[in-house]
């Protein structure tokens, strides 16, 4: 399952690359869809051209010199999980991050419908079926345990992925992909053996707007 910052790569914005063969660079700002270019050399993150005109040309020289650094808050790790990734979404208002590793190196951008996007394609099911977030202290983690329980509703596991819970360091977020046509009777199963079901989704009983009114309170739970 693709659940990494990295993962979630947008293709929408264009990226200014400068080069040692060229003097000068021509820019549109509107092409870009948001105020900040981010500018690169060889992969490494320099900053940020923003406050242009609609279109403008610049030196090489005086390109740089209206290089920006943008605030802490936009940047993210190309290795964190899907969980940190929304919460750092629902810490903010910026619609976009800037992908960046520990050695300044850029990876690209991610952004808010992109990523509800994507985590939208996990819940497209070649048949019926749905995901459950569960929250499970370390220490009671068993994955044969949940196996039992979901194979004992007739259903199978399509995917599990494990991301560490912001809040609390002692507890894990576990999210199942499931094949199942009734995931009722799987939440029932978990709740009888004590687990916590943080949110669940069934793919074909979701219209789009409850996916985004899903997706929306996800959010506002790894915000609390």
């Amino acid at each position: 399952m693709k659940l990494k910052a990295i993962d979630f790569i947008s293709d929408t914005y264009e990226v200014l690359e400068l080069s040692d063969s060229i003097d000068s660079y021509s820019l549109n700002i509107a092409n870009h869809g948001f105020d900040m270019i981010p500018v690169i050399k060889d992969n490494e993150f320099l900053g940020v051209i923003g406050n242009l005109p609609s279109v403008d040309k610049l030196g090489i020289e005086e390109l740089k010199n209206k290089l920006t650094f943008p605030e802490r808050n936009l940047f993210i790790h190309p290795d964190i999980n899907i969980f940190s990734v929304i919460n750092e979404f629902s810490n903010d208002k910026n619609s976009i991050k800037f992908v960046v590793d520990e050695n300044n190196q850029f990876y690209g951008i991610v952004d808010k419908i992109s990523i509800f996007r994507e985590f939208s394609s996990l819940l497209t099911f070649k048949s019926e079926g749905g995901l459950i977030l569960l929250q499970v202290a370390i220490g009671d983690y068993s994955f044969s345990e949940i196996s039992r329980i979901i194979e004992s509703e007739n259903s199978k596991i399509w995917g599990v992925f494990i991301g560490d819970n912001d809040i609390d360091d002692n507890m894990l977020e576990v999210m199942i992909k499931v094949e199942t046509s009734n995931i009722e009777r799987i939440l029932a199963s978990f709740n009888r053996f004590g687990y916590t079901v943080n949110s669940y989704f069934e793919a074909d009983k979701t219209s789009d707007e409850q996916l985004k009114d899903n997706f929306d309170a996800l959010m506002h739970y790894l915000n609390v």
